[in-house]
């Protein structure tokens, strides 16, 4: 308070001043009608010093900068109230996809979803046109997407996904896990991917082509409701993955005896370095399904608005393995992935019978960046653009070109005619994927496909054997996640 006092002591000083060279101009009959004004304004002000002053005469100095310091301090810890959040409290951000977590970060959410929209425009042989009938041009919303997942607390995490392409809201992967635990790793339970096939385990996000192989198709068996312990060993080195599962629909129910499944994936990384831009994954793979009696494959080429091409037909079926390798290698913006799986089904009729499949693809990111690697979850993530696509500014750029080629090999036939005759396809797909953005990209395919297979008429007791039935495609997808 003294302080306040000693400066306004001074600019009164000042003011003095000021007016001692007024008065000296009064004196002399040079003052005016805004120096009489300023006159009566420091007389005013001089009043007012010396009221204060005499207030503060009766006071000791020590009690008058007690109670300053005390209010000070109030002023303070009610400025700091005020801008320390209470723990529960949350904040909302964008990294990738709308992001949410309380102060003390003990919940996490994240809100995202994904929208595909495919383009095709057929071309098939006169005699695939004959075999099968015309195949349409088309568009479709491959995928329609909304998702959150999250954690909550130290151990738990979630993730509810919904699709909508198809008119309704159809379960993706809706699951809970216990994350973390000493000794165990995660345990998962719900409905989510079973832990075979690298490619089928690849988000549809991150794929390089607009479709999976027809090898993944037929034996990757995608989402069924179960619970899977997994965990991460050698300084992440070596990742693995074993769960139980029942077939479920849509909606993640399942009303059927004895069908169930065992599945296993262990995956290594004898070489990691420059942070993923360099490395080599391989991965062993297996399943065992006990069937309900019976068993049949049909599969579409590897483009969605087609016709099935191949087909077992039914086959009374006790029940299944699978075995699956896989092989992967980044070196900078170059990659090369492959994988061969087999199925080994038991029937009741026609013995032990086996299927196969392959394919290989390579990719180079032209621009210079590379496929993203999750030692978690073995497989491959996705590209994040160094520059994002922006035509103007210091940060302008044209994101991110994948190339991309990819044959595959599919062979559903085992026994002849008294065995299984599914049929056989060799496809070839030609990619190029343009990354906007991490959030955004447009891919371009080209797709050449041969078929063999024989058409047996029992009613006529005959067989159309077809050979190198051939179908071109061309297909787009304008894609968003987030």
């Amino acid at each position: 308070m003294w302080c306040c006092v000693s400066i306004i002591r001074c600019g009164l000083l000042s003011l003095l001043l000021s007016w001692t060279s007024v008065l000296y101009a009064a004196e002399i009959g040079e003052i005016n009608a805004r120096e009489a004004e300023l006159i009566d304004h420091i007389q005013s002000l001089q009043e007012r010093v010396e009221d204060l002053e005499r207030r503060l005469d009766g006071q000791p100095y020590a009690d008058t900068d007690a109670a300053l310091e005390a209010r000070i301090e109030a002023v303070e810890s009610s400025i700091i109230t005020q801008a320390t959040p209470a723990g529960n409290d949350f904040r909302a951000y964008w990294s990738d996809g709308l992001r949410f977590e309380t102060m003390d970060e003990q919940v996490r959410l994240r809100i995202g979803g994904r929208i595909h929209n495919d383009w095709y425009w057929f071309d098939e042989s006169r005699d695939l046109h004959r075999s099968l009938g015309n195949i349409d041009d088309g568009v479709l919303f491959r995928r329609a997407r909304l998702y959150m997942s999250g954690e909550v607390g130290e151990h738990l995490r979630f993730t509810a996904q919904y699709d909508f392409a198809g008119g309704d809201a159809d379960f993706r992967d809706v699951y809970m896990e216990l994350a973390e635990l000493p000794g165990v790793g995660n345990i998962r339970i719900g409905q989510f991917k079973e832990p075979f096939g690298m490619e089928e385990l690849i988000s549809s996000n991150n794929i390089p082509f607009i479709e999976r192989s027809q090898p993944t198709s037929v034996f990757a068996p995608s989402r069924s409701t179960g619970v899977m312990v997994h965990n991460r060993f050698l300084e992440d080195r070596l990742a693995g993955f074993v769960g139980v599962f029942r077939d479920s629909n849509d909606y993640g129910n399942h009303a059927r005896d004895g069908k169930y499944t065992v599945a296993a994936r262990v995956t290594g990384l004898p070489w990691y370095a420059e942070e993923g831009r360099q490395l080599l994954h391989l991965g062993l793979a297996y399943s065992y399904r006990k069937l309900d009696g019976e068993y049949r494959v049909n599969v579409r080429p590897e483009a969605r608005l087609t016709p099935r091409f191949l087909d077992t037909g039914l086959i009374a079926a006790d029940k299944e393995q699978r075995l699956g390798l896989e092989a992967a290698g980044v070196y900078g913006p170059f990659s090369l992935q492959a994988e061969y799986m087999m199925s080994e089904v038991d029937t009741d009729f026609l013995g032990k019978r086996e299927m196969d499949g392959w394919y290989v693809l390579g990719s180079w990111v032209m621009t210079g960046e590379n496929r993203s690697y999750s030692r978690a979850a073995g497989t491959f993530g996705g590209i994040k653009p160094r520059n994002n696509f922006k035509l103007s500014g210091e940060d302008r750029g044209l994101g991110a070109l994948e190339l991309a080629l990819r044959y595959s090999e599919l062979d559903l036939n085992d026994g002849g005619h008294r065995g299984i005759q599914g049929g056989s396809e060799d496809t070839i797909t030609l990619g190029l994927n343009w990354y906007l953005n991490p959030n955004a990209r447009i891919m371009f395919n080209y797709m050449h496909t041969q078929v063999d297979r024989d058409f047996y008429y029992s009613a006529n007791n005959w067989v159309f054997r077809a050979r190198g039935l051939s179908l071109n495609a061309f297909s787009t997808r304008f894609q968003v996640n987030f």
